[in-house]
């Protein structure tokens, strides 16, 4: 399964510093967040990014919030689950 969050206004060829926050059920294991810093060339400000790719491993049961934000501060975010099939 792939997870893609897709993102507009965003500045051409600009990097993208692509955080991404885990809290599991209960009992579990504790909450944790990854970060990583991509560059991104958007068409028109827009880009898509494969949260598995970005992050192989990290995707498991639990709620996950994905912040994008560029040097000047611009910023968006998401939140997305992960439940049993």
């Amino acid at each position: 399964t792939a997870w893609v969050v897709q993102a507009s206004g965003f500045e051409s060829g600009q990097p993208v510093t692509v955080s991404l926050g885990f809290n599991s059920p209960p009992q579990i294991v504790p909450a944790q967040t990854f970060t990583r810093t991509v560059r991104i060339t958007p068409s028109a400000g827009t880009f898509r990014l494969n949260i598995n790719q970005l992050f192989p491993g990290a995707l498991r049961l639990g709620l996950f919030n994905v912040q994008v934000t560029t040097p000047g501060g611009r910023e968006a975010t998401t939140t997305f689950m992960v439940i049993p099939g």
